[in-house]
C-alpha cells in the first residue's frame, strides 16, 4: 500500500515540479546561490548604483542545463553572461560560465567612477612612487592621478606619453596604488580591466569605471 501512495505521490510532484528530475527551482537556486555568476556581485556598490540580476533564459535536460543572465541598472541591460550547470547526486550545480561573446570566466562590472583629485601631498608621493616602481623618466609622461572617493587609501595613476622620447618609454597604462602605513605601495598594473577583486568591494569600478571578475577555480 505504501509503494502504492509513494508512486501516486511521485506522479503528482512530476506533474508539478518534476519528482527527482529537472526543477526549474532548484536549477535557479543554484544559479543564484553561486559565487561565479552575477547574482554574487548584485550589491550596488560593485556597480555604483543599484542593480537587478534576473535569469531571462533556462533550458534544462535531464543532466544538463543552460541558463542566460542579465544585469539591469533601471531598464538599461547592463551585462549578461551564459550559466552552463551540470546535476550531481547531490543536485545542480554551476559547471562553466561565459560572458555572451565567447569568453570564458570573466565577469564585467561597470558603473560611474567616484574619485577626486590628490592634494599636494598625495600627488607628490604618487608621483615619486609611481616614477620609481615603473622606472619611467619623468621627461617622457605625464601623470594623472586618482583618488577613490569610496575609500581614499586607494588611487589610480594613469600614464600619457609626451615628447620626443616617448616611443622609448614603456609602461602598462595604468597603476593601482594602496596607502598603507602612511605609504603608497603599488598593488599593480595593467592595459587591461583590473580584477574587481584587486581592493575592497566598489574601489576599482570608483577608481576606473569598470573591473573584471577573472578565472573559473571557484565554480560551484
Amino acid at each position: 500500500m505504501r509503494i502504492v501512495v509513494s508512486a501516486a505521490a511521485c506522479l503528482i510532484v512530476l506533474l508539478t515540479a518534476g519528482c527527482g528530475g529537472n526543477s526549474d527551482g532548484a536549477i535557479r537556486s543554484a544559479i543564484e546561490s553561486s559565487k561565479v555568476t552575477y547574482f554574487a556581485y548584485a550589491s550596488p556598490t560593485w556597480w555604483g548604483r543599484p542593480v537587478t540580476v534576473k535569469i531571462s533564459t533556462l533550458t534544462a535536460g535531464k543532466e544538463t542545463a543552460e541558463a542566460a543572465v542579465d544585469v539591469y541598472a533601471g531598464t538599461d541591460d547592463v551585462a549578461h553572461e551564459r550559466v552552463f550547470l551540470v546535476r550531481h547526486d547531490t543536485g545542480w550545480e554551476v559547471s562553466s560560465f561565459d560572458r555572451g561573446d565567447n569568453t570564458a570566466s570573466v565577469l564585467l562590472i561597470s558603473g560611474p567612477e567616484n574619485v577626486r583629485s590628490p592634494n599636494a601631498a598625495e600627488r607628490a608621493e604618487l608621483t615619486s612612487t609611481t616614477l620609481n616602481y615603473l622606472a619611467i623618466p619623468a621627461s617622457c609622461v605625464r601623470l594623472t592621478i586618482q583618488i577613490s572617493k569610496l575609500n581614499s587609501a586607494y588611487a589610480a595613476v594613469s600614464e600619457r606619453f609626451v615628447g620626443p622620447n616617448a616611443a622609448s618609454c614603456s609602461s602598462n597604462g595604468v597603476s593601482i596604488f594602496w596607502k598603507v602605513h602612511g605609504h603608497w605601495r603599488l598593488l599593480g598594473s595593467s592595459s587591461e580591466a583590473f580584477d574587481c577583486r584587486t581592493t575592497p568591494t566598489g574601489v576599482v569600478r570608483s577608481l576606473l569605471g569598470n573591473c573584471a571578475v577573472y578565472g573559473s577555480n571557484e565554480l560551484g
